[in-house]
């Protein structure tokens, strides 16, 4: 941390002793993905409040409240809550970084996106969340394919995929990452084949039926 704060056990001593009103700036790190948090509560157990940023919760939704809670700052004082949100949002970067789960800075004023236009990085990391999800409730959307606008980056080949591609052959699964297995490949190799084999088939059908 670059500017210096107040000693976070004083001021969390103290607000234990008048708890009316505290408010906490605190960060959330999921202890099995690593993805971070920030953000802020009045809540008298900040270690028990789940957070309410709208990725941060689909991602919790889908690998488990699991999660340690560390305090930065506390204050009665709403706009020191904003300041120094504001600092530690630019500090560590959290809406374009990958490794931070918000989608706006933390202002003090709630993590919700609600009425504002999306930028691309707000994009990618909603999409993370809305696999296997029909596609009407993808960015409430009906009848649109907003899936297929959505690109997610593989950190291992270092490209841009649809949500559908990324799932079935990166990420994890990605034949650049050192720790596939070969059982994987392996499958991958014959679900490759098949398909190559059925889209002749279906050339070939086509063309006897002309």
């Amino acid at each position: 941390m670059d500017e210096p704060d107040k000693s976070v056990t004083e001021i969390i001593a103290k607000a234990h002793d008048d708890s009316a009103n505290v408010i906490y700036l605190y960060i959330k790190t999921h202890n099995k993905t690593g993805l971070k948090y920030l953000g802020k509560t009045n809540s008298k157990n900040p270690h028990k409040y789940k957070g309410s940023g709208k990725y941060w919760k689909l991602h919790c939704d889908k690998h488990g409240y699991d999660y340690k809670t560390e305090i930065i700052f506390v204050s009665k004082n709403a706009d020191e809550i904003k300041q120094k949100g504001m600092f530690y949002s630019n500090l560590f970067d959290i809406v374009k970084s990958n490794e931070w789960a918000n989608l706006k800075e933390e202002s003090g004023d709630g993590g919700g996106v609600k009425g504002r236009l999306l930028s691309e990085e707000t994009k990618n990391k909603i999409s993370t969340t809305q696999k296997g999800k029909p596609r009407n409730q993808i960015f409430n959307t009906s009848g649109f394919d907003a899936a297929k606008k959505i690109k997610k980056k593989c950190h291992f080949c270092n490209k841009n995929y649809d949500l559908g591609n990324y799932s079935r052959y990166h990420g994890e699964k990605c034949k650049k990452n050192p720790n596939v297995s070969k059982e994987e490949m392996t499958k991958r190799i014959l679900l490759a084949k098949k398909a190559a084999a059925a889209s002749i088939e279906s050339r070939k059908n086509a063309k006897s039926k002309q």
